[in-house]
């Protein structure tokens, strides 16, 4: 009886990475599709950055930009990557026309990060079943 309870436990265990895979895997394949909409039918305008730190939360970026003839100058980034934004550099905004004030940033980096933890726990809870 005891070694039927180690199997099941070890099979139950497998099903949790199996599911947490599937789930991380869907997750990835909503942000991709949310993240393609965005380049797809946002307009593409070139800002400048300010990256600013700011103590115990990390760092903020800024954008400058310029659409349709209007000036929006230290708008607040609703993301940070620090790997790709760096302070006072070009960087390519996407913008909804309807809300020109609200710039976009896109990433497919979390999203790739998703699939492949996804992927992964699906491939582990599959093995050796």
């Amino acid at each position: 009886m005891g070694l039927a309870k180690g199997i099941t436990k070890k099979s139950n265990k497998k099903s949790v990475f199996s599911i947490i895979g599937i789930i991380l895997v869907l997750l990835a394949l909503v942000l991709i599709g949310k993240d393609a909409y965005h380049v797809i039918n946002y307009e593409h305008v070139e800002s400048t950055l300010k990256v600013v730190r700011k103590p115990q939360r990390g760092y903020k970026a800024y954008a400058s930009y310029e659409y349709k003839g209007k000036k929006y100058e230290d708008i607040v980034l609703s993301s940070y990557n620090g790997v790709i934004m760096k302070d006072g550099k070009s960087f390519t905004l996407l913008i909804d026309p309807a809300n020109p004030d609200q710039p976009q940033t896109t990433s497919f980096f979390l999203d790739a990060l998703f699939m492949i933890s996804g992927v992964a726990c699906v491939i582990v809870g599959k093995k050796k079943r």
